[in-house]
């Protein structure tokens, strides 16, 4: 059995939100326009297109909107209108939705198929007069300055050697970082950027990054259960996941089915930049329309202080084991 540590156990019975006044400088803009597709620069056949958005304010809009689902909507429709609206943008999300229906097992580095859906394959998006790649296996956020995307975008895609391409580490909030003098580090050279666990959860106080399993109703259907903290330097996002499959000629296949994400007490964190406050989301989530059921908790280009996800999932009358992450 997994504890829930101290430090939110106050918190537990609360159903309502807590927020206090943000410092100043971490206010934030609203109500701007959507972001439009962009041909990637040196018209590389082999990259396609990314998004651009015009500032960090009009990101995070996208963030905050892409997830508002119209009534009997399923997350795929969704997500697939948005591309179609936003140029036909080909997206992370579609690329591996159509690896995975050709038989490929591999799974996206991206988890929140929100965000995965506003990154290209390439791991690029463009916000303000930037160019940013994600780098998934070295956990960096490369970057150049968009003028100079014609001569430094390709080598920024395959691998970065040169030093005018810098990097900041997954960990870190790039968005925030880029406005100071601390302009990344060479790609060339190491960082010692935050240092913050090693994402497996190892006794109190350890960080966990995520917990997931698979619950099985039957020897022919089960649940993937995920709860998860992912961090990628632009975007970090505090999640909980889970998808209904039946197996059929030995291969497991997605179902329709009514889910409910079950808080247990639920979730609780607490974003940087804001004074000693604790935001706590008790609330039940539903999906009947779909084959899964996803809350985001947390969606920012802030990451977090403390945070933690205690939860179950069901379908139907089964009940999940506890998924709990914490740090």
């Amino acid at each position: 059995m997994k504890n829930i540590f101290a430090f939110y156990s106050t918190y537990a019975g609360y159903t309502v939100f807590f927020l206090t006044l943000l410092l100043s400088s971490c206010d934030k803009a609203k109500n701007n326009p959507s972001p439009q597709v962009r041909p990637t620069v040196g018209n590389s056949a082999s990259t396609g297109n990314y998004l651009t958005f015009a500032s960090r304010e009009e990101f995070e809009e996208a963030i905050h909107n892409i997830d508002e689902l119209a009534p009997g909507e399923t997350i795929d429709q969704h997500l697939k209108l948005w591309e179609e609206e936003h140029g036909g943008f080909y997206s992370l999300r579609r690329k591996h939705e159509e690896n995975a229906a050709q038989g490929d097992s591999a799974v996206s580095p991206i988890n929140d198929d929100y965000f995965a859906t506003m990154v290209s394959p390439e791991g690029t998006i463009q916000i303000a007069d930037r160019i940013y790649r994600l780098d998934f296996e070295q956990k960096r956020v490369y970057h150049i300055p968009a003028a100079q995307a014609g001569e430094l975008y390709e080598e920024m895609i395959a691998s970065p050697s040169n030093n005018q391409i810098k990097y900041y580490l997954f960990d870190e909030p790039v968005l925030d970082y880029i406005t100071t003098e601390d302009q990344g580090t060479p790609s060339s050279q190491s960082r010692l950027g935050i240092s913050l666990g090693s994402g497996v959860s190892c006794g109190n106080g350890a960080e966990a990054l995520s917990d997931d399993d698979e619950d099985y109703l039957a020897s022919n259907k089960r649940i993937k259960c995920n709860v998860e903290y992912q961090k990628f330097g632009l975007y970090f996002s505090l999640l909980a996941k889970a998808k209904y499959q039946e197996r059929f000629m030995r291969v497991w296949w997605a179902e329709d089915a009514c889910m409910t994400i079950v808080p247990d007490p639920g979730a609780f964190w607490r974003e940087k930049c804001l004074t000693n406050t604790n935001t706590y989301n008790g609330y039940i989530s539903n999906s009947c329309d779909d084959n899964t059921v996803v809350m985001r908790y947390h969606k920012s280009t802030r990451g977090l202080n403390k945070y933690q996800i205690a939860v179950k999932f069901r379908v139907g009358n089964f009940n999940s084991q506890h998924y709990y992450i914490n740090q």
